[in-house]
């Protein structure tokens, strides 16, 4: 898609990169992708295992709606006990003096609420910042600026491609040479033709042309037409 002099493609293409093949019939265009980082960036893989280190651990990504849903239900649930803390004290200062002495309920519970509070409080304000994020994350993706297309209304599907991308991305990342080796000697259960394949991948990747993975990409198509070598 064309926005004045910029191209740009839409953001489900992300998810389509695993499937969309080259002229070999078996290499991806998300390998082409990586193998074209890593060329240009060696330390690309492992600059992003540190900075979505938390995204790739978790398996699934959560429903705003269902976080709101649940801050809520804290927030409320937490003025209720304090309302009900406070009734209780009450009832302690009307008591005698021997049931005052006695009961702790109050020097205990006022400094916990206090100290509660100052954490609903940090969850509220980090949940306003989530929200603030996210709008602008998706506009920014949506291409809201054209309103033509509209805001993603589940943040787990708009955050899930882009979990869903990294992940495919960081598993076609071509091995090294030697960590090819390694692997082969750790795994005895491959068969000489996987082996064969898994040492071709980076020539096979070489046939793949730039400039129709590009096109591709742009036009969105499942998958590549075939490349033919210009004499």
């Amino acid at each position: 898609q064309k926005r004045g002099q910029a191209d740009g493609f839409q953001l489900d293409l992300l998810r389509k990169l695993k499937d969309t093949k080259g002229s070999d019939g078996s290499t991806t265009l998300i390998q082409f992708i990586a193998a074209s980082c890593k060329e240009n960036d060696p330390a690309l893989k492992a600059n992003i295992e540190k900075e979505m280190a938390s995204v790739l651990e978790s398996k699934s990504v959560p429903e705003w709606k269902e976080l709101d849903t649940s801050v809520n239900t804290i927030d409320s649930q937490f003025r209720s006990n304090v309302k009900n803390s406070e009734t209780i004290g009450k009832a302690t200062e009307r008591a005698g003096d021997d049931i005052k002495k006695a009961d702790k309920f109050a020097d205990v519970m006022k400094p916990f609420f206090a100290a509660a509070k100052k954490r609903v409080n940090s969850m509220l304000f980090e949940r306003k910042q989530a929200l603030s994020s996210f709008q602008n994350a998706a506009e920014f993706f949506s291409n809201a600026m054209d309103k033509k297309v509209p805001l993603p209304k589940s943040s787990k599907e708009f955050l899930g491609t882009f979990q869903s991308f990294v992940d495919n991305f960081l598993k076609s990342w071509p091995e090294d040479e030697k960590e090819s080796k390694e692997a082969a000697a750790e795994t005895t259960t491959k068969s000489p033709r996987r082996k064969k394949m898994m040492h071709s991948s980076i020539a096979n990747k070489k046939k793949l042309g730039a400039k129709a993975m590009i096109n591709a990409l742009k036009k969105g198509i499942p998958k590549l037409r075939s490349i033919k070598k210009k004499k």
